[in-house]
């Protein structure tokens, strides 16, 4: 069991920054977590989380696909560049962390 103890502003900042990353960590638990003692407090932290859940994260910007894809592509110059096999894992894990290869620019990274 973990409890988590929050202001409502650092609440809010967290869920800001949740939906900036494209993980929504902090929503996910409060939307789905059991509440220990129920209030209206309680009850309008659930409901935002869920709405931030339902609505999801703003899309990319034309910057951050622009960057993606030149990460993507030198993630790739680089796998292609490998002489040999030993020379690939280096570069694979940077392949397996950029999302915007394995996602639509829309919705929750994780």
């Amino acid at each position: 069991m973990e409890v988590f103890t929050h202001s409502t502003t650092w609440y809010r900042r967290y869920l800001a920054s949740d939906r900036a990353r494209r993980q929504p960590s902090l929503a996910h638990m409060r939307a789905t977590g059991h509440v220990l003692v129920d209030t209206p407090l309680a009850a309008e932290v659930r409901r935002e989380a869920q709405e931030l859940l339902e609505g999801g994260p703003q899309p990319l910007s034309p910057a951050e696909l622009d960057a993606g894809r030149y990460t993507l592509t030198d993630l790739l110059d680089d796998l292609q560049g490998a002489g040999c096999p030993a020379q690939r894992p280096p570069s694979c894990p940077g392949l397996a962390q950029l999302r915007l290869g394995c996602s639509p620019p829309v919705g929750w990274a994780g």
